[in-house]
């Protein structure tokens, strides 16, 4: 299933792990590996469900927490105040991972708690220093915290990247439109 996984094949990895839970309903890189793979299709919802699960079995999994918390995070209205505990539960059982920490970072910066999410971008960004990713993010943070000038040049760095990722026109979009404002 991981193999077809990374192959792109997410309708045959779907149907493997289905089967490996029939069997071992209670696998945990069954369940994790299902709610990846609906992640990746974009159910939503579908991949939240099994998150829930699996954090049902072994309640404190800091990828199940961390993943959990970014869905929710992502959606809107969703309670913020829940994606928050679960960001916190990750980050205290892998505090050095960046992706957890730029999880908490946006779960922070969605609450408009700028300070608490720029602070958690630059850990990040300490163990993953060209992830145009989290230095987007940062540059999110650090805009609604006033900081417009440090926001604009950490977008340049972002889009200076080779690398593609989701979001990056919006970033583009967004880079133009605070230069705007600026110099206006």
């Amino acid at each position: 299933a991981r193999l077809l996984s990374h192959l792109g094949r997410i309708d045959e990895t779907i149907v493997l792990y289905k089967e490996l839970l029939k069997t071992n309903p209670n696998s945990i890189a069954g369940i994790m590996g299902l709610a990846t793979a609906y992640e990746v299709q974009g159910k939503v919802d579908e991949a939240k469900k099994q998150y829930t699960r699996a954090l049902e079995i072994q309640p404190n999994l800091p990828a199940a927490s961390n993943n959990l918390a970014w869905l929710l995070a992502e959606e809107e209205g969703s309670d913020l105040g829940e994606a928050l505990r679960l960001a916190m539960q990750a980050k205290q059982a892998l505090p050095d991972q960046p992706h957890i920490a730029d999880t908490l970072g946006w779960v922070h910066y969605k609450r408009k708690s700028y300070t608490l999410a720029i602070s958690q971008f630059r850990q990040a960004l300490q163990n993953r220093p060209d992830d145009p990713v989290i230095q987007y993010h940062l540059a999110l943070g650090l805009y609604g915290n006033g900081e417009k000038q440090e926001a604009i040049q950490t977008l340049e760095k972002s889009l200076s990247s080779d690398t593609k990722f989701e979001g990056r026109d919006e970033a583009a979009t967004l880079l133009q439109q605070w230069m705007s404002e600026v110099a206006g």
